[in-house]
């Protein structure tokens, strides 16, 4: 390091010559100077060493710019091309939330259109059903009927009368041993009208369909309707069915037929008492 403090030890002593030429001790003044000026050399040292590192040069800077200038550039082009992607994406979706729902309300539709034609398709199959149950009802009619008749000429005693020669040829047998082979025969064709009867039974039973309560029963104007008026006895009470004089069926809770019966009645209190 070059020290100048000859420099500054001269300049003093131009300068102090000039104002009073007699001599004067510098010898202070001159150490302070170079006290001086050794703090001040070891300050522009410590400045040097701290120097930042040199900044780059114009041109690369220059050439940093323009890529991030590219790089800003794609970087927007990315975004307006995401954004465009995000919008058809959106657009496809809402036209297949709108074609999903469409699906949806077609096969709502279609179920109940399903459902409707299937409960017509029951009620018409029920109604079939019934009008078959209905126009047998009369042939077993028919065969209670006779089932009744038959019992009751089974039920006559034989009697013994004196016949004549047209009773002989055209009338019924009177004697017992006449009688007895009708009997038998009389027998078997109610056996066989009894059979048919319960097939029939059975049919209406898988159907649903079963007879209604008869004699002994309390009379329910639900289910029963009163043909005749008999008196009350100790076996049946007033408001009690006594006979059944035409059988009722019932489908469930439902009234196929009324059951048509006769009722029996309080005489004292010349009619009938609530049930």
């Amino acid at each position: 390091m070059v020290r100048p403090s000859g420099r500054l030890r001269k300049r003093v002593r131009q300068m102090f010559g000039r104002v009073d030429p007699a001599p004067v001790d510098l010898a202070p003044l001159i150490a302070r100077l170079d006290a001086i000026e050794h703090t001040t050399a070891e300050v522009v040292q410590v400045v040097h060493q701290r120097q930042p590192e040199p900044l780059p040069e114009p041109q690369g800077l220059v050439a940093i710019q323009e890529a991030l200038a590219a790089l800003e550039k794609q970087v927007n082009r990315a975004g307006r091309e995401q954004l465009r992607t995000s919008s058809l994406i959106d657009a496809e979706m809402e036209q297949a939330r709108e074609a999903l729902d469409l699906m949806r309300a077609i096969e709502t539709r279609r179920q109940t259109e399903m459902n409707a034609l299937r409960e017509q398709q029951q009620a018409t199959v029920t109604a079939a059903r019934l009008e078959v149950i209905r126009a047998l009802l009369p042939a077993i009619d028919g065969l209670d009927e006779a089932l009744r008749s038959g019992q009751h000429l089974l039920d006559q005693p034989v009697t013994q009368q004196p016949r004549n020669l047209w009773s002989r040829l055209f009338g019924p047998p009177t004697r017992p041993q006449e009688v007895e082979p009708l009997r038998e025969g009389m027998e078997a064709w109610l056996a066989g009208l009894h059979f048919v009867r319960k097939r029939l039974l059975d049919v209406l039973a898988a159907e649903g369909v079963q007879p209604m309560d008869g004699a002994g029963q309390r009379f329910d104007p639900q289910w029963h309707i009163a043909q005749q008026i008999v008196p009350a006895t100790e076996q049946l009470p007033p408001g009690t069915i006594a006979a059944m004089l035409r059988q009722g069926y019932r489908l469930g809770d439902r009234v196929l037929r009324h059951a048509e019966v006769a009722v029996t009645h309080d005489e004292m209190a010349g009619g009938l008492r609530p049930t």
